[in-house]
């Protein structure tokens, strides 16, 4: 029975002298793919319900050493707001980070992403900076870690607007907000109301709190 599926090679690509696209069959696709040396595989050890399998230790080991220039970050938004994907996340922070190159992110799935920095030196320097203001949403850094799971990550931090309440008027200055609010947590943003100093019951500044 023939194979209903057929592969294109590369449909974009336009042959050099007006041939037909080539076309392969899922059989030939198949074949065409690196060959996995069955034979040299472990043996598959069942315990009661669960497979055990054996990994090389050298090679995860080499692949460990690689990832010491990874940075984890996770994106907090609004519940309203819509995902945030990895091209767009890294279009902000090009603009944040005009003198880090060569580096990518991926994302993890729960709004955590992964961060490939091929220079230990620029790792460092983003991964001090621990938590950045995407405006209104927040980017939290931390050092790549062994097992990390996305989907086993406990949310414990939330964007909330904070009341300063009856402050004398010479606190009343960007920087003295920014000190009083980084008490409670990391300040995003001062309100515009607050700024022009048009209501002077309370400033308003949301704060990114970890509420654990």
């Amino acid at each position: 029975m023939a194979c209903p599926w057929k592969f294109l090679v590369s449909p974009e690509k336009v042959l050099p002298d007006n041939r037909t696209p080539l076309v392969k069959s899922f059989a030939e696709a198949v074949s065409a793919t690196c060959a996995i040396q069955l034979d040299q595989l472990p043996p598959k050890v069942i315990v009661g319900d669960t497979v055990c399998v054996k990994i090389t230790q050298p090679v995860y080991e080499k692949e460990q050493d690689a990832c010491q220039r990874l940075l984890h970050g996770r994106v907090t938004m609004q519940k309203s707001d819509a995902p945030l994907t990895s091209k767009a996340l890294k279009s902000k922070l090009m603009t944040l980070w005009p003198n880090i190159n060569n580096w990518s992110v991926a994302p993890l799935g729960k709004g955590c992403f992964e961060f490939q920095i091929y220079s230990i030196e620029d790792m460092r320097k983003i991964w001090s900076q621990g938590v950045v203001n995407l405006k209104p949403w927040i980017l939290r850094l931390f050092r790549w870690s062994k097992d990390f799971n996305s989907f086993h990550q406990v949310q414990t931090h939330a964007q909330v607007w904070v009341r300063l309440m009856h402050l004398p008027r010479e606190y009343w200055q960007y920087q003295t907000f920014i000190e009083i609010a980084s008490g409670l947590g990391s300040p995003l943003v001062i309100d515009d109301a607050t700024q022009a100093r048009l209501f002077r019951l309370y400033a308003r500044v949301l704060v990114d709190v970890d509420l654990s």
